[in-house]
């Protein structure tokens, strides 16, 4: 499956446990936070965050929490998680838990709000192919961003138990002035998986926010 439509990046799904092991290290789950205290955090797989008191220091913000710290991956590989978080990526993919007959959210997306900003900048036009990475239960969104002139690449999979809703950490991210990113993003979808809402958190650069617009299917042939 070419994953990233012609751009330069990850072209199939032959290397993807090297590709999450290089980005993520050792923490490649949602952690559960630690005990006692009135704030959660949990970061979608396969990154990985924690409360930590010692805050404001690197990876400290994650989510919009103050306390809240990315650990263990990407610009955050020098943070170490608390050793007893850290469960790792079995070798050999499970199907996540869940109702059989959910809607397939593989198909082309557009979205895209002028009227609403992200990050500062107006939600310009852009496009997202969700493909299924082959004998897997893992997807790839190829982003074109045409107006932008940026694209980015998200490894996604499903939330065990919630067919509906899929979360997404960029792979590889080019942005209009050459620069590179990191971000989370929830996929939100509909019964039919006619549309979904994208929440995007941004983990690099700092500081750390968040945002959220509307994607619908389109009839598009990419």
């Amino acid at each position: 499956v070419a994953a990233s439509d012609g751009r330069h990046g990850p072209s199939d799904g032959g290397n993807i446990t090297e590709l999450l092991v290089s980005m993520s290290g050792e923490a490649l789950s949602e952690n559960a936070c630690k005990a006692g205290s009135s704030e959660s955090c949990h970061c979608p797989a396969p990154t990985s965050c924690f409360l930590d008191d010692r805050c404001p220091a690197l990876g400290c913000g994650a989510l919009g929490i103050a306390k809240c710290r990315f650990c263990g991956f990407a610009a955050y590989a020098l943070v170490a998680c608390p050793k007893k978080d850290l469960p790792t990526l079995p070798a050999t993919p499970t199907a996540p838990p869940g109702n059989s007959d959910s809607c397939d959210p593989v198909g082309v997306y557009e979205c895209g709000d002028e009227s609403k900003t992200c990050f500062g900048i107006p939600v310009l036009h852009e496009i997202n192919k969700i493909t299924q990475v082959p004998g897997s239960p893992y997807f790839w969104n190829a982003v074109n961003m045409e107006e932008a002139k940026g694209w980015e690449l998200d490894w996604c999979e499903r939330v065990p138990g919630r067919n509906d809703v899929v979360t997404c950490v960029t792979a590889e991210k080019v942005e209009a002035l050459g620069g590179h990113a990191k971000y989370l993003e929830m996929l939100t979808f509909d019964a039919t998986c006619a549309r979904f809402t994208k929440k995007v958190w941004r983990m690099y650069p700092l500081p750390a926010n968040e945002c959220s617009y509307e994607c619908r299917r389109s009839m598009l042939l990419l």
